[in-house]
């Protein structure tokens, strides 16, 4: 597998797009008690206005540039009690559960299709 691809968009409004084997992201769902229940989800939904995308993305890329291994931001839902908070660009609203980005360094994806493939063989 190469180590990095590029797509080029004929849309003026896009730019190149560089891929990398190291852009790896992981979504991880638990419920009150704080166990992992991803396994019994079939997929997480995020919805964001534009200016939301906007502020996330940059406030991302920010964080990106003073990456640190272990980091974590919570971003937790506005309520009556705590008022509206911004956090990573972002207001959570009432009925979002909170969100957490940490900061991990992964392995290239190849590694982690291996394992899946692996661990799916044996069943």
């Amino acid at each position: 597998m190469e180590d990095e691809l590029f797509i080029y968009c004929d849309d003026e409004k896009s730019t190149q797009t560089h891929l990398d084997i190291f852009n790896i992201a992981l979504f991880k769902v638990f419920n009150k008690q704080g166990n992992d229940i991803s396994d019994q989800v079939q997929y997480v939904t995020i919805f964001l206005s534009k200016k939301a995308m906007l502020g996330l993305g940059t406030e991302l890329i920010r964080l990106a540039h003073n990456f640190e291994e272990g980091k974590e931001i919570h971003i937790t839902p506005a309520s009556k009690e705590k008022g509206a908070q911004q956090s990573m660009g972002i207001f959570l609203t009432p009925d979002s559960c909170e969100l957490i980005i940490k900061c991990v360094h992964f392995e290239p994806i190849d590694k982690y299709l291996e394992e899946y493939k692996n661990k799916t063989s044996l069943k």
